[in-house]
């Protein structure tokens, strides 16, 4: 599957979520990153870089996803936006 093929599959699975219809809590942003390490980063267990350990970056990687995830649905539930952001 091509890389646009997966952000399309990705986007289109939690395209309510992103867009601020649906609402968003802590399991969604679990099964959410889940997704992305899926599909944009291959296998979870190759992950982790000699000065990490797997816990620690893996933790610090989902608040930051989930930081970011918050600011895209912030923006794009703001009604005034002209443009929409998405997860890529």
């Amino acid at each position: 599957m091509s890389s646009s093929a997966v952000l399309a599959v990705h986007s289109e699975d939690f395209s309510r979520i992103i867009s601020g219809e649906a609402p968003l809590d802590n399991e969604m942003i679990d099964r959410m990153y889940a997704q992305f390490l899926s599909d944009f980063q291959g296998d979870v267990k190759t992950l982790p870089s000699s000065h990490y350990k797997r816990g620690e970056m893996t933790k610090s990687r989902r608040e930051i996803y989930a930081d970011n995830l918050r600011s895209i649905i912030k923006h794009n539930s703001d009604p005034t936006q002209t443009y929409k952001k998405g997860i890529n």
